[in-house]
C-alpha cells in the first residue's frame, strides 16, 4: 500500500440523509455493501475518550453496508470505523467512522507518492 493521507471530516449530523448523502457521492455501494466476514469493532459506551482496551471492545458481524449505517444510527451510540470502497479511482478508500458522542466522522483518503506538495494541496482543497 502506498502512502496516503487522510482527510476527515467531523459533524453533529449523525443522521441517515448526512449518511447517504456521502455515500451516494463517495462510495462505490454495489462494491462495499457485501461486508462477507468482516467484523465491527465496537468500543463500549463508555468509551468517550477513545482510550479503551481491547479486552473493552465488542465484536458483531457487520453484515452489509445497509446493516452498518443501521447500526450507526441506533442508540445506545457506538464507535467503530468501516472502510470503503471509494466511487471515483482519485481515491483510495473511504471513511465512514461513528462516535460515542453522538457524531459522524467521513473521511477520503488519497494517494501521497512521493509526498509531492501538489498532493497536499489537493487535500486541502478536497
Amino acid at each position: 500500500m502506498s502512502p496516503e493521507l487522510d482527510i476527515y471530516g467531523l459533524t453533529r449530523l449523525r443522521d441517515r440523509e448526512t449518511i447517504d448523502r456521502f455515500i451516494d457521492t463517495y462510495v462505490d455501494r454495489a462494491a462495499s455493501e457485501d461486508r462477507a466476514d468482516e467484523e465491527l469493532m465496537l468500543e463500549p459506551e463508555s468509551a468517550t475518550d477513545g482510550s479503551a482496551s481491547m479486552s473493552d471492545v465488542s465484536w458483531e458481524p457487520a453484515l452489509t453496508l445497509t446493516h452498518i449505517v443501521e447500526r450507526g444510527l441506533q442508540y445506545p451510540r457506538r464507535s467503530f470505523t468501516v472502510y470503503l470502497t471509494a466511487r471515483d479511482k482519485q481515491f483510495e478508500r473511504v471513511i465512514l467512522s461513528f462516535t460515542v458522542d453522538d457524531q459522524l466522522i467521513v473521511g477520503l483518503a488519497i494517494d501521497d507518492a512521493g509526498k509531492q506538495p501538489q498532493n497536499a494541496q489537493r487535500a486541502r482543497a478536497l
